[in-house]
C-alpha cells in the first residue's frame, strides 16, 4: 500500500544507521481509541513516510531508522469505523537527525464523537519535559530493553 514507507523496528537489536539516517522513538498514549494506520511524512517530500500500521489502546512507543529531516504527522485511521482524518494546520511535528537517536514526542489520542477524532496532541503543555520523557524511557525499557540505552541521553523536540 505504502511502497515508500519505512516500518517501525520490530526486532529488539541495535539498527545499523547509514549516513543520513537517525533513529527516532515515538510515544502513544491511547485511553479510548485505537488506530489502524498512522502516517508521518518528511517535511521536505524527499525522505520515505513512517507509518505505524496498528496504534492499540493503551501506552505504546515505535522506534524508527530513517532519513534526517522533519517529520510531521500526515493521516491516521480510526479503527472502530474506518474514518481516516487527514494532517491538521497543527499537525505535530519533530527531528531525526543524522547518525543520532531523538525523541519525537508523545502524542495522545482522544475520541470526540462531534469531530471524530479531535486529539493527536503533542504533551508539551500536560507534562514537565522531564516526565514526557521518562514516560517515554520507561516505556522503551519496556519494549526494547536492548535499543533503550541509546536513548538515555534523547532531547526533546517540541
Amino acid at each position: 500500500m505504502h511502497a515508500c514507507a519505512v516500518s517501525p523496528i520490530m526486532a529488539d537489536r541495535m539498527p545499523v544507521l547509514n549516513p543520513g539516517e537517525g533513529m527516532v522513538g515515538i510515544s502513544f498514549d491511547s485511553p479510548s481509541v485505537e488506530l489502524t494506520s498512522v502516517i508521518f511524512d518528511s517535511a521536505s517530500g524527499a525522505g520515505k513516510k513512517l507509518r505505524i500500521s496498528e496504534v492499540p489502546i493503551g501506552q505504546s512507543v515505535f522506534l524508527f531508522v530513517a532519513s534526517a529531516g522533519r517529520y510531521c504527522l500526515e493521516r491516521r485511521t480510526l479503527t472502530e469505523n474506518g474514518i481516516s482524518v487527514p494532517r491538521e494546520q497543527e499537525s505535530p511535528c519533530f527531528d531525526i537527525e543524522a547518525g543520532k537517536v531523538s525523541y519525537g514526542g508523545t502524542l495522545f489520542l482522544s475520541f470526540d464523537k462531534s469531530q471524530l477524532l479531535s486529539g493527536m496532541h503533542h504533551l508539551n503543555g500536560s507534562l514537565t519535559r522531564e516526565n514526557r520523557i521518562q514516560i517515554f524511557l520507561d516505556m522503551t525499557n519496556h519494549s526494547y530493553p536492548h535499543i533503550a540505552p541509546s536513548f538515555s541521553a534523547v532531547s526533546d523536540h517540541p
